[in-house]
């Protein structure tokens, strides 16, 4: 264990002295709900209160901050885990939707000068347990429909599965469906300063539904003589929306799969910066992957929340994942086929897709598939020419 300044465990101390003050639960079986709820407010606001000072005081302490770090990587009893990761990690949730803030905050230990971030919309996929405890299973059984009358509350953004069905529209042939976002999302989420300037800087879509198909196994630089590799992206109009077949809408029923947007950080870096930005990558999709429980990552999270993962996110709008950048040939056939004409445009990622169960063997665990158009075609709503990369990551190349 290295040398660690009797201040900086003294502070640590007293963020776990705040805990133990409080009232212990009667009995080993209380349900913690129930104590947190028996205790007085006054009593739990000043808990609070007396965390948040102490915690403040670390992070604005640099040398203590970098002799935590220091502790952090050789620590192994959980509690003393717990207490070094509530004060070194987790700013991701503090600036959710404000991801720029992110660089300037102690918890991130590089220049800020050398990292850009962006807001995305993530889309978790997973499945909401019925009352029996059973995961549930889609099968070949009908989804449940939502009330076509009720917009307001449609949710019509899935990954895998069946695609909804609008009229006069096919799926594009040779393809496999990937994923389908409800543009209603950023209508709902406007009101968000963060989302409000991602949909104003990009001129999205707040109405209708994108979808994306992907022909398996091909992308532009195994094809680069088929269109997009192979890959269709399209938007529906939302008179199409309103009229798509009946049934044909994303779950919503216990048991069945569902995507559940949120917004968060993406962060790219230079090379140097790669471990602390996959640092912060992680944390920003275990809180969107928060909404469904997991109880191995919690049981993995208790042990050591350092090393807790959980499956990668698809993102829209993304930063590429640390390990996924661009290779020196993907950005040469990507000015190939998307050549860009005014000075000021630009290349797009649009989409970066994840492995994940509901697109079966699509795609590898090691492996992202990167969708990327012009910033000028997304400005204007022009979704026609894509480039697609199947990326693979470093540890294990493409063949």
């Amino acid at each position: 264990m290295p040398d660690v300044p009797d201040e900086a465990w003294r502070r640590l101390r007293e963020i776990d002295a705040w805990w133990r003050a409080l009232p212990s639960p009667d009995g080993a079986d209380a349900a913690q709900t129930e104590w947190i709820d028996s205790i007085p407010a006054n009593t739990w606001q000043e808990m609070q209160d007396g965390q948040a000072t102490a915690i403040s005081e670390i992070r604005a302490n640099a040398e203590l901050m970098t002799a935590l770090r220091a502790v952090a990587r050789e620590a192994d009893d959980p509690v003393e885990l717990a207490l070094l990761y509530t004060v070194l990690r987790d700013a991701v949730i503090d600036y959710q939707t404000d991801p720029a803030a992110i660089a300037g905050d102690p918890r991130v230990d590089w220049d800020a000068r050398t990292m850009e971030t962006r807001l995305s919309v993530y889309l978790p996929e997973g499945t909401l347990l019925g009352d029996s405890g059973d995961s549930g299973d889609s099968g070949d059984s009908e989804l449940p429909a939502l009330d076509a009358a009720d917009e307001s509350a449609r949710e019509l953004t899935l990954i895998g599965g069946t695609p909804t069905r609008f009229p006069g529209l096919a799926d594009p042939p040779g393809s496999e469906f990937l994923l389908q976002f409800d543009c209603a999302v950023l209508r709902r989420a406007a009101g968000h300063e963060g989302v409000a300037r991602l949909i104003r800087e990009n001129s999205l879509p707040r109405q209708g539904v994108l979808q994306l198909f992907y022909a398996a196994g091909r992308d532009s630089l195994t094809t680069p003589e088929v269109p997009g590799g192979g890959t269709t992206l399209r938007h529906v109009s939302e008179a199409a929306v309103r009229r798509r077949a009946p049934g044909s809408a994303a779950g919503g029923a216990s048991g069945w799969p569902m995507v559940l947007p949120s917004f968060g950080a993406s962060i790219e870096a230079s090379p140097r910066a790669r471990e602390i930005v996959g640092e912060l990558q992680v944390e920003s999709d275990q809180l969107a992957r928060s909404v469904f429980p997991d109880e191995n990552f919690d049981a993995e999270f208790a042990r050591n929340p350092f090393t807790a993962r959980v499956r990668p996110v698809t993102r829209l709008f993304p930063l590429p994942s640390p390990g996924f950048e661009l290779t020196s040939a993907e950005l040469s056939r990507l000015h190939a086929q998307l050549p860009l004409v005014e000075p000021d445009d630009a290349h797009v990622l649009f989409v970066e897709v994840a492995p994940s169960h509901a697109l079966g063997d699509l795609l590898r665990d090691d492996e992202r598939l990167h969708v990327w158009l012009r910033r000028s075609d997304v400005t204007n709503r022009r979704y026609v020419d894509v480039v697609t990369f199947r990326k693979n990551s470093p540890a294990h190349p493409r063949p």
